[in-house]
């Protein structure tokens, strides 16, 4: 017995290791250090140089402000291995592995062993899930803090102790300092929990509230900030839930999606070939009917039908913008459930079979490509400009990035690797009080001296200066010195 379970083990290993190589292939040119990667590390490098903050950066919409536990986590990796990106880049990538094997750990535990086989192949080279493990800012961490969850909240269920909720609630309370997606699970997850918990109708409510006050607790430096700034964050978490339920002024900024842009979306999450998942879950549905197995679904699968119903639903109620990757979380648990589902095909051969099919169509659509926004290629575009600081000794500069990908001006990944080096920018919310502003054109022929971008206009330049052209990813990258 003991050689059997060594030789799962070893499996195990071997197959996360294979999960790993999928997603860190040709890392060093795949994998950009982008725009919100800087900003994460120029957060951390400040939080290591005694600037201690009880909240992390605004979110992308809403206005309202994440919590920190992020970035404290990035500045602590810094804080190890120095300020390489590359460091933080490769623990995510292996917060991807480590989420495939989590999940087929939750799917041996409370489901089967056949369902932990094919969650492990369709989470393997799932596209979504592959992508997210490159993205080094809040999304790798999403799948995992999701299955974390599920861990623990499973756990709590058995338990049936009030001050386990409270972990129960804290975990949950995670993603108020990643990303507030969750939102999407949070919602079904409530009537779920009371449903399932243990006890009378007082006791239930005790429980919820036992999870709420370890929400609370993950929460409390946001709302000690908010304490101390008139509820800023709170006024503005709850004006976006009350524009994205009315659909006002978020759709405005990027359109409303319709219900069958919205279906299309979730089918190319869920799998590429979105047929054969249906026929595999029609086959699965039908063994449990002939089984007659619907009133014995165990809590597990309650909570995986319940949180994957629940946060489909609110999908389509949304009435915002919507990122592919603001779904990573019940993605996740639907990955879960369709595992655990066509688990039940017989023989079990058939669904091990259908999910190896489909996780080698989906690899084949997992794409490595040569990035332009890497450290190397970003590095050689700074090096001009850090001769000219060497050179002229500006008592301070700041700088903007002209990119037509619209990702921001304020170039936060220009701005940590300038830093890293020593050459600390001007405020990068006060551009008007820096003496000369580097501006970086990584495509066309704008002229610097007449873009009305907010940053270029507030600094006010009359004087443009081409510093160099150098050639980098196949274009030229010209870089300009203003002044006033």
């Amino acid at each position: 017995m003991k050689f059997k379970k060594y030789i799962k083990i070893i499996v195990l290993l071997i197959a996360l290791a294979v999960v790993f190589v999928i997603r860190a292939h040709s890392f060093s040119t795949n994998i950009q250090f982008d725009s919100d990667f800087g900003r994460d590390s120029l957060f951390a490098m400040r939080i290591l140089e005694g600037n201690l903050t009880l909240l992390g950066p605004a979110a992308s919409v809403g206005g309202f402000y994440l919590g920190p536990l992020y970035f404290y986590f990035v500045a602590v990796v810094y804080l190890i291995f120095g300020f390489q990106p590359q460091a933080l880049t490769i623990i995510f990538l292996l917060m991807g592995a480590v989420t495939v094997g989590l999940g087929a750990w939750l799917q041996q535990k409370y489901s089967s062993g056949t369902a932990a086989i094919i969650f492990l192949l369709l989470a393997a080279t799932s596209v979504p899930l592959v992508t997210a493990s490159q993205s080094v800012t809040h999304q790798p961490m999403l799948p995992l803090v999701t299955l974390i969850f599920l861990a623990i909240y499973m756990l709590g269920l058995r338990k049936n102790s009030l001050p386990f909720d409270i972990i129960i609630g804290a975990v949950f309370g995670l993603f108020l300092h990643i990303h507030f997606s969750a939102f999407l699970i949070f919602i079904p997850l409530i009537p779920l929990f009371f449903w399932q918990a243990k006890g009378d109708i007082r006791r239930k409510f005790l429980h919820i509230c036992m999870f709420g006050v370890g929400m609370f607790l993950m929460a409390s430096p946001l709302l000690l900030f908010d304490l101390r700034h008139d509820f800023i964050t709170t006024r503005s978490l709850l004006g976006y839930v009350q524009q994205a339920i009315s659909g006002s002024s978020i759709a405005e900024a990027r359109p409303h999606l319709t219900g069958g842009e919205k279906t299309q979306m979730m089918q190319a999450l869920l799998a590429p070939q979105f047929a054969l998942v249906s026929i595999g879950l029609v086959a699965s549905l039908a063994m449990i009917a002939w089984k007659k197995q619907f009133r014995k679904i165990t809590p597990y699968v309650q909570t995986l039908l319940v949180l994957s119903l629940g946060s489909g639903a609110l999908v389509y109620l949304y009435q915002g913008y919507l990122f592919s990757y603001y779904l990573l979380v019940p993605l996740t648990i639907w990955l879960l459930l369709l595992a655990s589902l066509l688990a039940e095909i017989r023989p079990r051969f058939l669904g091990i079979l259908l999910a190896l099919i489909i996780s080698v169509q989906s690899f084949s659509q997992v794409t490595y490509g040569n990035k332009f926004r890497t450290v190397a290629n970003l590095s050689q575009i700074l090096a001009p400009i850090e001769q000219d600081i060497k050179k002229t000794k500006p008592k301070s500069f700041a700088l903007f990035k002209d990119s037509s990908d619209q990702m921001t001006g304020l170039g936060y990944e220009y701005r940590f690797l300038l830093a890293r080096d020593g050459y600390v920018p001007h405020s990068e919310y006060a551009y008007e009080g820096a003496g000369v502003l580097y501006y970086i054109r990584e495509e066309g022929f704008a002229d610097p001296l007449i873009s009305t971008h907010w940053e270029t206009t507030q600094f006010g330049a009359t004087h443009a200066e081409l510093l160099a052209e150098p050639e980098v990813h196949g274009h030229k990258r010209a870089i300009f010195r203003l002044t006033k």
